[in-house]
């Protein structure tokens, strides 16, 4: 249950990232089209984040670590958004 859960918590923060990222910093445009612009090193580090958030997620609920589950995801957003910075040109 915690595994299913913290992987939809996580990839909603990646894509929240994602789109606050578009619609704050990059006036280009607005479109989905935009969204899906990333470079394939960029999925994977969006993909491996959101693995690492899920795996996780599932073993502080495990413990009942409940506070740094808190903090485990405010991370994650705050990496997700800060990996929109990055030029990962490969």
């Amino acid at each position: 249950m915690h595994l299913i859960l913290g992987f939809v918590v996580s990839t909603a923060l990646v894509l929240l990232a994602r789109v606050s990222y578009i619609y704050f910093f990059d006036n280009s445009c607005f479109s989905l089209e935009c969204m899906t612009q990333m470079s394939q090193i960029q999925y994977i580090m969006y993909a491996g984040l959101i693995l690492l958030g899920t795996y996780n997620a599932h073993l502080m609920a495990k413990h009942q670590k409940y506070t740094l589950l808190v903090l485990e995801f405010l991370g994650t957003f705050l990496f997700a958004f800060a990996l929109n910075f990055t030029a990962l040109n490969a």
